[in-house]
């Protein structure tokens, strides 16, 4: 974790970061909870997810009406596309009292950049157009 990020330019003070690789490790071995905070509209465009049974889609735009929906009790990695979003997402949260809040540095690019593991979502019909970032190299 670190409080500047590397994969992205954007930055909100006081904000901790994880990088991908980091972040899949935790998926992998800890009891967290990976917050999507894409709108659903970007699900139908967008054929990667990451850990579905871990993963917890709440769009940015009705995060505060469902707040009660996240798990106070576990960490939080929240990501978006870019992670622009979900660092301030990530910022509202802490302020929201949730202690254990973590951006996914670079967002779903930099996992895609740095090789790690997804599984593909066919279900939006995904096709070499979906702006998913790997279309080309044949993820659907």
């Amino acid at each position: 974790m670190y409080d500047k990020p590397r994969y992205q330019e954007f930055h909100v003070a006081g904000i901790k970061h994880i990088d991908p690789v980091t972040a899949w490790d935790m998926l992998q071995k800890e009891d967290v909870v990976l917050l999507d905070i894409r709108e659903s509209f970007e699900l139908n465009h967008q054929c990667l997810k990451l850990v579905p049974e871990k993963q917890l889609h709440i769009p940015m735009m009705t995060l505060m009406d469902r707040l009660e929906e996240i798990p106070a009790n576990k960490t939080i990695l929240v990501i978006c596309a870019v992670g622009e979003r979900s660092a301030k997402i990530t910022n509202l949260l802490i302020y929201q009292g949730f202690p254990n809040v973590l951006n996914l540095d670079g967002g779903l690019k930099a996992c895609h950049e740095q090789g790690l593991p997804f599984s593909v979502n066919n279900t939006a019909g995904c096709d070499s157009h979906c702006d998913c970032g790997s279309c080309d190299s044949g993820c659907c």
